[in-house]
């Protein structure tokens, strides 16, 4: 950060802490490597950080919930216990979890369309069974949580 950077932000800095925004000051201050001059007003600050960023993360895990319980829904109309069946949606499937390839042998990356069936279904059940466990273990009121 160069000095007019610096000055820029010292200046942001003192009018978050006159006008009493805890969560700009903090930030700032951090930011700036300085010491507060209002200990109450940082604190403040930290503690609506700490709060933003558990909001952040529940709201991150709620995400994952839903893609796993929408996963495991549409896993269920499909033949997902039989390796070989269903390849195509499977594949598709794994696309919606994040996936673009598998490991091979050799730890090489092999781009989803160029797996094998038994590859695809392998992946797809464990994808199922992870999912399964983790709503299970994470709550899912509206799948019955079964």
């Amino acid at each position: 950060m160069d000095i007019d950077d610096f000055a820029k932000t010292e200046r942001q800095r003192i009018r978050a802490m006159e006008s009493g925004d805890a969560l700009k000051y903090a930030v700032l201050c951090e930011k700036l490597g300085m010491p507060p001059e209002r200990q109450d007003l940082y604190e403040q600050g930290l503690a609506e950080i700490l709060m933003n960023e558990a909001s952040v993360i529940r709201i991150e895990e709620e995400q994952k919930r839903r893609v796993y319980i929408d996963f495991v829904k549409r896993a269920e109309k499909l033949n997902y216990k039989d390796i070989f069946k269903d390849t195509n949606r499977k594949r598709e499937l794994l696309g919606i979890l994040g996936y673009t390839h598998l490991t091979g042998p050799s730890k090489q990356r092999i781009p989803l369309g160029e797996c094998s069936d038994a590859r695809i279904g392998k992946a797809f059940l464990n994808c199922y069974k992870s999912a399964r466990e983790y709503i299970q273990k994470h709550g899912a009121e509206e799948y019955g949580n079964r």
